[in-house]
């Protein structure tokens, strides 16, 4: 499955997330095709300030790349290379991977299950925010992410 890898951004000191992997279905795109539509009909002077919030995104998953260097060669498999190639050439949010198979992942330490995840979407493109599922004050969000990265998926 494809999926858009981003930087991402923490407040908290409990742990650190660098990077977010992003489920582009199509369902979400006709969505997000509908708020482009509710967006481009507000009057020109307002339509760089519209905020529109989607809840309970179940495709958004944060993690901490800098714990990939530690993984012994066992634990390494063609994800995890792909993920890590791409955090060392620090791409930006506009990057599509292929991952085989998301468990790939576990093994990178500092998943966190996400509480109250949201898309918000403002300024030609959108932003995913979400909360520590143990920590109400722990917020994690994404770098902006333009609605052509999306809707080209």
């Amino acid at each position: 499955m494809k999926y858009i890898i981003t930087k991402a951004y923490n407040q908290g000191d409990w742990f650190n997330k660098d990077f977010a992997l992003i489920s582009v279905t199509d369902n979400f795109k006709d969505k997000l095709k509908e708020i482009i539509d509710y967006i481009k009909s507000a009057p020109i002077d307002i339509i760089t300030s519209v905020n529109v919030k989607e809840y309970n995104f179940g495709f958004l998953d944060f993690y901490d790349s800098t714990s990939i260097e530690y993984l012994e060669d066992a634990e390494r498999n063609n994800d995890i290379n792909t993920i890590e190639a791409w955090a060392v050439n620090g791409q930006g949010c506009d990057s599509v991977i292929e991952i085989e198979n998301i468990n790939n992942l576990i093994c990178i330490e500092g998943e966190v299950s996400v509480y109250l995840p949201k898309c918000v979407v403002s300024s030609g493109g959108l932003y995913f925010y979400a909360q520590n599922k143990y920590g109400d004050e722990e917020e994690m969000w994404t770098d902006h992410i333009p609605f052509e990265t999306i809707l080209n998926f």
